[in-house]
């Protein structure tokens, strides 16, 4: 679908068209992605997995709005979003679908400034738009008056999480630990790791790179995770998929990384977890509280995998969205999220009420839009 807007006879600036089978593996994506202020979740690898494997398996459908230069088709602007229908409502989103911690527009900072106070462009794109009953665009962290100014979205809310990172500075990762961890915590980590070394012949850190050694890592932590949450989204087999084919297919390219606490051969903690933009989002983790409680395997893989990041020259380490005893004891600093959110209809409005104002509604919404999360 392609929408032409002329103003005063003269050419339009660019053309915004949907591209539902647009490449994000594309060179002209990859260039547009490293111009612009996206986050980790709109990388090229992440968002075409979103839209190959876990989109089809939650019925979600591709709505990718492109922006392109009028003569050249350069690519200027990308909105990755997808639609689904459920009980006559179709809602469009961003491609997250439960798996993003951030949702950007992916376009530089000056593009969507520009765009924003152009109303030939702004016209093109609302039109693009209008495929569904409401539009909602979760968790912004940054450049929300421009997102809103782009896409027409009208009322702003607090999410309901927050983000959490700590940044990673400092040539020392110890002279890191006693600038930003309480000293009794960090005195504690030191026990703990010395007591489980004490006791087993071989402790080490790994960061698998051997396919079979990845997939049993992802495998561990939806075993664990699910033991302990009933409602685990790793129940789902979309997710897992998702999840399995993401940590497979970006260790060779180094967008994700699968590590574990490995003790006399045995996986006591693991973490998959994404690389973008000098950071590292820890995504998934899980370990054994049945034999290796004591040890706080968790804890101590974490504080192994933030030894690991910071080596790699990382500027911040990102625990993702909710709080958590664990950001507490890491003191992680919390980053508010906004929802923006726009209707079409009637049935759009009332999802938008319920989605913004009716707390105890928004299960049963999410029971019907499995991926608003």
């Amino acid at each position: 679908m392609n929408i032409h807007v002329e103003e005063s006879g003269l050419r339009p600036r660019a053309i915004a068209r949907v591209e539902s089978g647009f490449d994000f593996l594309s060179a002209e994506y990859a260039e547009l992605y490293r111009r612009s202020c996206a986050s980790a979740f709109q990388r090229p690898l992440w968002l075409q997995s979103i839209y190959d494997v876990l989109a089809p398996g939650l019925g979600a459908r591709a709505h990718v709005i492109t922006l392109r230069g009028p003569a050249t088709g350069d690519l200027q602007m990308v909105v990755p979003l997808v639609r689904q229908r459920s009980c006559g409502v179709t809602v469009l989103q961003p491609a997250d679908l439960g798996v993003c911690d951030y949702n950007s527009i992916v376009a530089s900072p000056e593009t969507m400034r520009s765009v924003a106070a152009d109303a030939g462009l702004l016209r093109q794109i609302r039109t693009l738009l209008k495929v569904g009953d409401v539009l909602i665009f979760r968790k912004l962290k940054e450049h929300r008056a421009e997102t809103a100014a782009i896409l027409g979205l009208d009322a702003l809310t607090s999410n309901e999480n927050s983000a959490f990172d700590v940044e990673l500075g400092g040539t020392d990762f110890g002279e890191w630990q006693r600038a930003h961890l309480k000293k009794r915590f960090r005195n504690g980590a030191s026990r703990r790791l010395r007591k489980i070394r004490a006791d087993h012949r071989c402790v080490d850190f790994v960061t698998f790179s051997d396919p079979g050694e990845i997939e049993a890592a992802i495998r561990f932590i939806a075993k664990h995770r699910s033991a302990r949450f009933k409602d685990d989204i790793l129940r789902q087999e979309a997710y897992f998929d998702f999840y399995l084919h993401h940590a497979l297919a970006g260790a060779p390219r180094g967008d994700a990384v699968t590590s574990g606490l490995v003790v006399d051969g045995t996986l006591v903690s693991a973490d998959f977890g994404i690389v973008g933009n000098g950071a590292y989002h820890s995504i998934l983790c899980a370990a054994r509280l049945d034999t290796y409680g004591q040890y706080a395997p968790g804890m101590l893989g974490l504080m192994e995998l933030l030894r690991s990041r910071h080596a790699t020259g990382e500027a911040r380490f990102d625990f993702g969205i909710g709080s958590s005893r664990q950001k507490s004891d890491f003191a992680a600093t919390e980053h508010p999220l906004y929802n923006l959110t726009a209707a079409t209809s009637i049935k759009g409005s009332l999802v938008s009420l319920i989605y913004n104002r009716a707390k105890p509604m928004k299960t049963m919404l999410r029971r019907r839009f499995a991926s608003i999360r």
